[in-house]
């Protein structure tokens, strides 16, 4: 209760209040291990970053439909760059703290990430979790409550996209397999991430959900 009474001091100062919800945005860069482990070349996991700007879109249509979006992150390259009061680039204020990175996923509605360390933390709390930009499809989170939509990955001699099949098995963890094995790899866009956001939101908030007899189809393909 203590610690749950100073995080919520220090969301009040922010202008979030108790009855507000709150989205923690974790996106991968090669910031943090090239500071915290620079004599170690990490060039072969580039294959897991991602650009925040791509995840711009999905941050302000989450503020305009009311809620706050922290992005979260001990060290990050670039800045979020979105002008709105309830979206906080965390990462890049003072305020940034030990305590805070864990106490707001606790506190938040769910999680928008791209698969890396600070997703144990939603996962210990039970929340659910957006994997966006993933790689490899085999890491995916089946045993919890996530939505996971991997990055593209195409042939690069034919431009052909990789099936399912296909995905789970090319699922490599360095950047220089895929490309001796003729994999390009490519981000998922900004609507893409939009997308998969929503999907969640609208499961969290029983807002009715398009789901066709193809997906439930799909689903137990998958699972199969």
């Amino acid at each position: 209760e203590e610690e749950n009474e100073r995080g919520e001091l220090f969301l009040h100062e922010l202008g979030c209040y108790r009855t507000d919800k709150l989205v923690c945005l974790i996106v991968r860069d090669d910031a943090y291990l090239r500071q915290y482990k620079p004599t170690q070349s990490w060039e072969y996991h580039s294959y897991r970053d991602s650009d925040i700007a791509d995840y711009e879109e999905t941050t302000l249509r989450l503020a305009e439909n009311g809620y706050w979006v922290f992005r979260m992150g001990k060290v990050v390259r670039d800045p979020l760059v979105v002008n709105h009061p309830r979206i906080v680039d965390y990462a890049n204020r003072p305020f940034r703290s030990d305590f805070l990175d864990v106490w707001l996923i606790s506190r938040s509605l769910f999680c928008v990430s791209t698969s890396t360390g600070l997703d144990s933390v939603a996962l210990a709390f039970r929340k659910p979790l957006v994997t966006v930009n993933l790689l490899p499809l085999i890491d995916i989170r089946s045993s919890h409550n996530v939505i996971a939509v991997p990055k593209y990955l195409y042939w690069a001699e034919s431009g052909h996209y990789l099936n399912l099949r296909e995905y789970l098995n090319h699922s490599y963890q360095s950047t220089q397999s895929y490309e001796k094995r003729g994999i390009g790899i490519r981000s998922l866009t900004p609507h893409d991430i939009c997308n998969a956001t929503f999907e969640m939101e609208k499961r969290l908030t029983d807002k009715e959900l398009d789901v066709t007899e193809s997906d439930k189809a799909l689903q137990q393909l998958f699972w199969a």
